[in-house]
């Protein structure tokens, strides 16, 4: 495979950086100086983060006089990921409400702490350094909403720092950070179906479970790939059969996987019984959604004998998150 074009690579992480930025909540601000430390709540404008913080919190007194002090704000992704993003503060008009409601996009519907009205302020961080720092495989970094409120509540900047310090969650380094050109990063779109999965995979599961019963008998079971037998094998006594099969077959078993892979050429399904019917509240215990993508859905099935993986194909890809609404519906009236 050729390797990327510097620009392309450029491009590409430019997008994942808005993608975190995008589907955040919440970010841990940093102000140079008097090092006031703290979690507050996030709302993405077009990448340039807002912050939702205390109306006289030392965050809102440096915006509104205008200092050149400086500030830097880690963001956790839903993917391990962190975003790193440096800048001056600058107040932003009108209530924390009304900005929230202006800034309300597709798909995103943002959420004011229950508070009075004057308690909390809109601060913005005119971005001007970006560092995307992603995880490695021996460390993945902590996902989104490990830790933290939305602040405003417990955990806000409001409060001095004293709650931000030593609660951080573990999270890529940033030695080996990649830093985002600004332009790049101006220009770039997020992908808003990666930014809200996180948050609509949650809606679904807690508060559509009849429905998503209903949408797993559209789906495929996904057959898991039978692993090749090792030289050692037979020296480690295994019981896997000529064809490779035996010992996955165990295994699979012996977890309550639903299927029993084959390894044969023969052309015969990986799956070798029925599923379930999902809406049969005596055989299925629960279905919900494990992840959700533009082409997609997999669902978990449990039943009596163990969890099975089902994939839904949505008829048209989704082109952004209202559109995951629709494809549901399709599948709902296909009953």
């Amino acid at each position: 495979m050729p390797a990327e074009e510097p620009d392309e690579a450029m491009a590409r992480d430019a997008v994942r950086a808005r993608t975190v930025l995008a589907g955040a909540r919440h970010a841990l601000l940093t102000v140079l100086g008097p090092r006031v430390r703290g979690w507050t709540g996030l709302i993405d404008d077009g990448g340039e983060p807002v912050l939702l913080v205390g109306a006289d919190s030392p965050p809102t007194r440096a915006a509104a006089a205008g200092s050149a002090r400086r500030c830097r704000l880690d963001i956790p992704g839903a993917a391990g990921e962190r975003l790193v993003l440096a800048g001056q503060l600058r107040t932003v008009p009108g209530s924390a409400e009304q900005v929230a409601r202006r800034i309300a996009g597709p798909g995103l519907t943002v959420e004011v702490p229950q508070c009075g009205g004057d308690e909390l302020a809109a601060v913005a961080l005119s971005v001007d350094e970006v560092l995307l720092c992603l995880p490695s495989v021996a460390e993945p970094g902590a996902r989104r909403g490990w830790l933290h409120r939305v602040a405003g509540g417990a955990a806000s900047a409001a409060e001095g720092g004293a709650l931000g310090q030593g609660t951080e969650p573990r999270w890529p380094s940033t030695a080996n950070g990649q830093r985002i050109d600004l332009a790049a990063y101006a220009l770039a779109e997020p992908d808003l179906i990666a930014a809200y999965a996180p948050d609509l995979v949650e809606h679904l599961n807690i508060a559509h479970g009849d429905q998503l019963r209903r949408i797993a008998a559209h789906g495929q079971p996904v057959a898991a790939p039978v692993p090749r037998p090792s030289r050692t094998a037979g020296a480690l006594g295994s019981t896997a059969t000529a064809d490779g099969a035996g010992s996955a077959a165990g295994t699979a078993g012996a977890l309550g996987l639903g299927g029993v892979a084959s390894g044969s050429d023969s052309g015969e399904p990986a799956w070798t019984r029925r599923l379930a019917d999902p809406t049969d509240l005596s055989a299925v215990a629960a279905v919900a959604i494990g992840d959700l993508d533009r082409t997609g859905l997999t669902l978990w099935q449990v039943g009596q004998d163990g969890a099975d993986e089902l994939r839904v194909t949505f008829r048209q890809p989704l082109t952004e998150p209202r559109s995951l609404g629709l494809e549901l519906r399709r599948l709902l009236s296909n009953d």
